[in-house]
Order: structure tokens, then C-alpha cells, then sequence
């Protein structure tokens, strides 16, 4: 090894391969296996393997690595304690901000407080994700479940309740994969009963509600009329309307009332023609 002191630093060099292990230029700068950039200071480098930069605690002490700035009064953190807890944090209430620097991406992601931004400088949420398509349907959110087959699921759940695992009080929202590929989306609440009370919206418009339809829980205020093909239900003072229309003008709809036998067969009870 060669040790070297000059104007521009001390360096300690491998004199087999004329390699500098170690080098502190006259600013202060550390470079371990290079020489330091202006702004670096401390940068480990080994000519064609791996890159590390390593801080290990001793036994019962926790390892973390800290890059302050004194204008702002801040330092950031990375920490390991002694259980394996792995931090990443500020001694200030300032954000933690995740960036790609490429000319047109910046900021992706900013911790702010408790909450998370995703392409959001200012989350109001404890997620807030912001995507901009003007006239477009945007999805910055995708839920995957990764297997086929019918009846499997993936969904979202609510719950209001001090108890985060309590089915009493909670609610899902959720697809349900069904026969020929095909996608339902399934609201159901989580009161032990499912699926009682679970509203389904199948694809091609079949709607089927499995329940207890209560009192005034299905109205209209004002009769929107009825398009082809169509049954309408709803209220127009003083009166309740069911109306049905045909595609069209002949023959005019007609509406029956009926029942359904033990077999399967159906009886028109009311007919109502036009």
C-alpha cells in the first residue's frame, strides 16, 4: 500500500494495480475505492462487482445512516433497531417524497404526515391517487386475484367498528368471476346472513337482489317515463306506476301479473292491455 499527501488530498494506493482504496480530496470528501464526485461524501465503488454502502450496529445498538440538511434543520433517516424494525423518517414534519428523474416523470409518490400521495403533491386522504383524463374513463387502481374459475372474488370491505375484524359491521363491494368469463359485481353487507341483502349487477344488465325489500326502500318522486323493451316502477303524486313498453308501436305491451307453479310453469293471473 502507498500513502500519499498533496494539494489536492490524502490517498492511500494499491501499488500492485495503482488503484486508490482510499481518498479525501481537499474538501472533505470521502471516496472508498474511487475517487469522490464533488457533491459525494462517501461513495464506495469496487471495480466490477457490487456496490455497498454498509452501517452495522454493534450488538445492541440499532444501524442507521443520516443525511442532514442545516439550512432546513432536517435529517433523513435509515434505521434498523435491535428487533429487526426496519424506518425510513425525518426529525421534521416534512414530507418524504419518491422521484424519477427522467425529464418528464418527477414526483410518483409523496408520504405527507400519515398520508400517502400517488401523483398527488397534496393528499387530503390517508390514500389519495390522482390520475388526469380529460373525457376518458381513468382506473389508477387495479385489484387482481390471479386464478380462474367460477366464484372467485376480489373486492374491497368496510368496516365501521372499533373492532377491524368485525363482520357485523362491515360491507364488501366485489367482482365475482361467473360462467363464460364472464363478471358480476356483487354489493353484500356482512352481518353473519350473507347473502341476504346482497344487490348483484350481472353482466348485460341483469340486476337480481337477494332480501327483504322494507318499507319506501324502492321509489321514484317523478315518473322519467319508460324506453323500449322496458318495465317502469315508480310514483307520480297521487299515484304508483308499473308501466311496461315494446320495442314497438305493434303490438301495443301488455302487463301480466302471474304465479309460478312447483314445477316450474307460470300462470297469468292479470293481464292488462292497452
Amino acid at each position: 500500500m502507498d500513502m500519499e499527501l498533496s494539494a489536492s488530498g490524502f490517498r492511500i494506493r494499491n501499488e500492485t494495480d495503482g488503484q486508490t482504496d482510499f481518498f479525501i480530496d481537499g474538501g472533505g470528501n470521502v471516496g472508498i475505492g474511487c475517487t469522490p464526485d464533488a457533491w459525494t461524501v462517501q461513495k464506495v465503488s469496487d471495480t466490477g462487482a457490487n456496490t455497498y454502502f454498509n452501517v452495522t450496529g454493534p450488538s445492541g445498538y440499532v444501524a442507521e445512516s443520516q443525511v442532514s440538511s442545516a439550512a432546513a434543520a432536517t435529517t433523513l433517516f435509515n434505521r434498523v433497531d435491535n428487533n429487526g424494525v426496519c424506518y425510513i423518517g425525518t426529525n421534521q414534519a416534512k414530507p418524504i417524497l419518491f422521484n424519477i428523474h427522467d425529464g418528464t416523470i418527477g414526483e410518483v409518490a409523496r408520504f405527507s404526515g400519515h398520508s400517502l400521495g400517488i401523483n398527488q403533491s397534496n393528499p387530503q386522504n390517508l390514500l389519495h391517487i390522482t390520475d388526469t383524463a380529460s373525457g376518458a374513463l381513468t382506473k389508477p387502481i387495479r385489484l387482481h386475484n390471479n386464478a380462474t374459475g367460477a366464484s372467485t372474488k376480489i373486492g374491497i370491505e368496510f368496516t365501521n367498528s372499533t373492532d377491524a375484524t368485525s363482520a357485523a359491521n362491515s360491507a364488501q363491494i366485489f367482482t365475482e368471476r361467473t360462467a363464460g368469463s364472464a363478471n358480476a359485481i356483487v354489493l353484500a353487507p356482512s352481518n353473519g346472513t350473507a347473502p341476504a341483502g346482497t344487490l348483484r349487477l350481472e353482466t348485460g344488465g341483469k340486476a337480481t337482489f337477494a332480501g327483504n325489500v322494507q318499507a319506501n326502500s324502492f321509489y321514484a318522486k317523478t315518473n322519467p317515463g319508460v324506453g323500449n323493451d322496458q318495465i317502469y316502477m315508480g310514483f307520480s303524486a297521487p299515484n304508483g306506476l308499473i308501466y311496461s313498453k315494446n320495442s314497438s308501436n305493434a303490438p301495443a305491451s301488455n302487463l301480466s301479473l302471474g304465479t309460478t307453479a312447483a314445477d316450474g310453469s307460470t300462470s297469468n293471473v292479470l293481464n292488462l292491455s292497452y
